[in-house]
């Protein structure tokens, strides 16, 4: 969604196979806050003051980092993951190592129980 002047603000949703931590910020330049933005529910909101907006309308682009977590329940048979990054014609593929856990118990873990003979009456 590009900002206008009635809605100087836009949303991009992340893909439905991550999940990013909300959090919230502000970008504040010689004094005067240019924007905030917040991520909440895996959408990533950038709303633009006015003054900012009015002074900067022709060309306006956003950059982000953030961090993410997989969702594990979409992982593939294959271990892979695909993620499409919608609007950026961007596709990531992470791949999840499985890992077989053998556990075992040293003897000395084990209960220890001694027989003592009943003698037959």
């Amino acid at each position: 969604m590009k900002p206008t002047t009635a809605n100087p603000n836009f949303k991009y949703v992340f893909p439905d196979k991550i999940h990013v931590a909300d959090n919230s910020g502000t970008n504040v330049v010689d004094g005067q806050t240019m924007y905030t933005w917040s991520i909440s529910g895996n959408e990533f909101i950038v709303k633009l003051t006015e003054a900012f907006f009015d002074a900067h309308n022709s060309e306006i682009y956003t950059k982000a980092d953030f961090e993410f977590t997989l969702d594990s329940d979409k992982v593939g048979d294959d271990g892979k993951l695909n993620v499409v990054f919608p609007g950026t014609g961007t596709t990531v593929t992470f791949t999840q190592k499985r890992v077989t856990l053998a556990v075992t118990k040293p003897a000395s873990c084990l209960p220890t129980a001694k027989a003592s003979p009943t003698p037959l009456t």
